[in-house]
């Protein structure tokens, strides 16, 4: 008899807290806000590293141009082989951040849609 009782106890424990987990439905609406944001830092991250990646480019070009002057061939070189590297990393850095506006633009339409065909509330 003891057993039933715990039993019954536990089912209706078990009960209440599964329906307590599903009773808080999340807002669909602050899901996409936060993916809009988050889209938007993104694309100001990447805008921020394709900066840096340029800054970077033109400094290696002046060293690359002062190595030329001074005549010295090895740090040309070597100045040569940071340049393309800069311009690899330079070309990727711009693609992410397109990719990043473009996923930022999408999340922003979605949105608007998702507004535009929500019900109206209030009289009419």
């Amino acid at each position: 008899m003891l057993r039933n009782i715990f039993a019954g106890i536990i089912f209706v424990m078990a009960s209440l807290f599964a329906f307590g987990q599903s009773a808080t439905p999340t807002d669909a609406g602050q899901d996409a806000k936060k993916e809009l944001r988050q889209d938007v830092r993104q694309t100001e991250r990447a805008k921020q590293a394709v900066a840096n990646e340029t800054r970077e480019t033109e400094q290696d070009r002046a060293a690359l141009r002062n190595d030329i002057k001074n005549g010295d061939k090895a740090a040309a070189s070597k100045e040569v082989k940071d340049l393309r590297q800069d311009k690899r990393q330079l070309a990727k850095d711009t693609r992410k951040a397109q990719q990043s506006k473009m996923e930022a633009g999408r999340d922003r339409r979605q949105m608007a849609r998702a507004r535009m065909s929500a019900p109206r509330a209030g009289r009419r």
